[in-house]
């Protein structure tokens, strides 16, 4: 046999794995090998890096949820979709803007002062007088930080406050060097920023008509556009209805030695808030006839001096709400013909009103909101035509509704009166419809509810929310059709909630919002009261109830069209619950709401208000 052949040494390709011996050697031969025979390091090529962007934060959209750049959110943190959408709310104790849907712009609070709430109510605040100061504390948590951080305030040289605090000479700059309390700077800097968008604006546009007097700020309007427009006007004959309001008293179209403006007869006269003397003192002289003016609304207005009240002696309705008072408002002015009188959210006034001059035909009187309410209503003789009294938010006794006619009143609103206040008894006005009691706590008990039911025959609308009821409080009552017990915590869930209500059977509109104490079986007893003609019932807050009173209730009160759950947690997180009641009843709306406020009741009360007298 041959010899074999010796065996062939095949040995596998090297591999080279990261951190052996093989790759750090074979590495390091290669730079040898490019140090030794390549170009010297200074002309090696440089090879530029990509450039590192800044690492990016994603932020979320407050109103569309979705993830989005943080720089591309505007300050509001709204993206540009959303900010487009969304309109300005202001808090309604601190005045505090932000941005938000529209329906929180009814009435919506500020985080500070829902936190503020919890520790007692609130109370006007020693320097800016806006109702933000909270329980024992003297001032609002913005003028504690103004003052901590920049001293103590001087007076605002707009309302007469003091709630100026020092600022910078460069802040000073955008309010013409003046020192302006927080509502007043915040006024200035939005005329200016509204000024100064009308100026871009109307380079944008054809020929126009430009008047001297630049310095009242009156806009303009193209030529065509105000020949058209006037040859539609009889000057000669027109009774002009104007109201003056383009949100500024700045874009007023015509000049003030206008033919137009001498001829006026206006019978309305409605003045935005940036309005000043100024500029109103060269208006009202241009009024041919100031006696035909009837109505008179000078909302917000509170950087106008109100001494002119005397001209206008044929008014029939004037709203002064918000309006800085001063001790000659009303002198030497008569209202023989005057209807409606609004006079509320004083709360920034530091001087007390004169005595009101004598309305023999007033009808409507709305003080809500007023610290001098009181001493108002205190020199107001006996009026038997008064029909609606807003007196809610204010410190009044009993004695100060003596001016009351007991067979005429229709509409009284005591809600929210503060601690000390009284309102003693009330049974002698037998002609009420509406009657607010609203947030009385321990001074409204079961004894005084069960007299006024069995006293107030015409009774339509109780508001007896956030009091110390009972069961016993309830008796039969043939015409009442809303009944509000928001927070009545004291009501029992034994004996069922249907005792209760088969003693109202007229009854519509149901608020038990926040009586902790009802359950499913105390809330679905409502389905056996007979007739039931509920169409709406407020279950806001209410923890304890589950889909099975809800469904009852849907299934047997067929006029039934609108359950608010707001608050109530097994409710709001049972799945489908408005697909599965909808079967049930067709008719049937869920509406979730925020529980603190009721929306219905603020509409139904305007609605009231605007059958009771004609306010057109």
């Amino acid at each position: 046999d041959p010899s074999p052949s010796p065996p062939i040494n095949i040995w596998p390709r090297p591999r080279l794995v990261v951190g052996t011996p093989r790759q750090s050697l074979l590495v390091s031969g290669v730079l040898n090998c490019v140090l030794r025979h390549g170009p010297p390091p200074d002309r090696w090529p440089l090879i530029p890096s990509p450039p590192r962007s800044p690492p990016t934060t994603m932020s979320s959209s407050c109103a569309c949820g979705l993830l989005i750049p943080a720089q591309d959110l505007r300050r509001s943190s709204f993206c540009k979709s959303c900010r487009s959408r969304s309109v300005r709310i202001n808090c309604r104790y601190c005045q505090a803007e932000s941005r938000g849907s529209q329906y929180e712009a009814r009435d919506s609070v500020c985080s500070s002062c829902y936190t503020g709430l919890k520790s007692g109510p609130a109370h006007p605040c020693k320097f800016c007088r806006l109702n933000a100061a909270f329980a024992d504390a003297r001032l609002c948590q913005r003028c504690q930080d103004f003052e901590l951080n920049l001293g103590p305030p001087s007076v605002c040289q707009s309302c007469s406050l003091l709630a100026a605090f020092p600022r910078t000479a460069r802040q000073l700059q955008r309010t013409h060097n003046q020192q302006l309390c927080f509502i007043c700077t915040r006024e200035c800097k939005r005329r200016a920023h509204y000024r100064h968008r009308r100026q871009s604006m109307s380079k944008k546009v054809g020929p126009r008509i430009v008047w001297p007097t630049q310095e009242m700020g009156f806009g303009v309007l193209p030529t065509a556009l105000l020949q058209v427009a006037l040859s539609f006007l009889d000057l000669g004959e027109i009774l002009l209805t104007i109201p003056l309001v383009c949100k500024l008293f700045a874009q007023l179209i015509l000049s003030p030695s206008s033919r137009f403006l001498t001829a006026l007869q206006c019978s309305q006269l409605t003045l935005p808030s940036s309005l000043t003397d100024r500029v109103l003192h060269r208006i009202l002289p241009k009024i041919a006839n100031p006696a035909y003016v009837r109505r008179l609304c000078l909302s917000e207005c509170a950087s106008l001096t109100i001494n002119f009240l005397h001209l206008l002696p044929g008014l029939v309705h004037l709203d002064l709400t918000g309006c800085r008072l001063h001790p000659d408002l009303f002198a030497n002015v008569q209202f023989p013909s005057l209807v409606t009188l609004r006079m509320g959210s004083m709360k920034r006034s530091l001087l007390c009103p004169g005595p009101l001059p004598p309305c023999p035909q007033l009808r409507l009187l709305d003080i809500s909101s007023n610290q001098f309410a009181g001493d108002i209503i205190a020199a107001i003789p006996a009026l038997n035509v008064i029909e609606l009294v807003d007196l809610s938010n204010t410190q009044i006794v009993e004695e100060h509704l003596s001016f009351l006619s007991p067979s005429c009143l229709r509409y009284l609103d005591v809600g929210c009166i503060s601690g000390s206040s009284r309102v003693g008894d009330l049974t002698r006005y037998t002609s009420l419809q509406y009657l607010n009691l609203r947030g009385l706590h321990g001074r409204l008990g079961s004894y005084q509810v069960r007299r006024l039911l069995m006293n107030c025959s015409q009774l339509l609308v109780l508001d007896i929310s956030q009091s110390a009821i009972d069961g016993s409080a309830f008796v039969h009552h043939e015409s009442l059709s809303s009944l509000y017990l928001h927070g009545c915590i004291n009501l029992p869930k034994r004996p069922h909630l249907s005792a209760f209500i088969s003693q109202f059977p007229s009854l519509t509109v149901l608020d038990i919002s926040s009586c902790v104490e009802l359950d499913d079986n105390s809330v679905a007893s409502l389905a056996s009261v007979s007739p039931c003609r509920l169409t709406s019932i407020n279950l806001g807050s209410l923890v304890q109830l589950s889909y099975k009173s809800v469904s009852c209730l849907a299934k047997s009160i067929p006029k039934l069209h609108e359950i608010r759950i707001g608050g109530a947690w097994y409710l709001m997180h049972s799945d489908n619950i408005e697909d599965r009641l909808r079967l049930l009843n067709p008719n049937i709306n869920i509406v979730r709401h925020d529980p603190d406020l009721d929306q219905r009741r603020q509409q139904q009360l305007h609605r009231f208000c605007k059958d009771s007298i004609d306010l057109r």
